[in-house]
């Protein structure tokens, strides 16, 4: 039988559900789901366990090559890390 793994989409699915139950504003949960979009869109079908440090350190690099602001930047990568915690 194969054994049931989360998707990367079905994680940040849960870890905005549980920032609602914590009781986060309404702009704080949509903040949170504008900011994992890109996320979403290259790792979202993976499996959690699929996802490495060197995925991860890739996505970074990534985002800091991009010409926008800085606090953009930042941003993309602090949703990442409060997921990963």
């Amino acid at each position: 039988m194969d054994e049931y793994q989360m998707t990367v989409k079905e994680a940040i699915e849960e870890f905005l559900l549980c920032k609602m139950a914590e009781g986060l504003k309404d702009s704080t949960i949509i903040w949170y789901k504008v900011r994992f979009m890109r996320f979403l869109k290259k790792f979202g079908d993976w499996p959690v366990e699929r996802l490495n440090i060197n995925d991860l350190r890739k996505y970074i690099v990534d985002i800091r090559l991009e010409n926008v602001s800085d606090d953009y930047k930042f941003a993309l990568v602090r949703v990442v890390r409060t997921l990963l915690k």
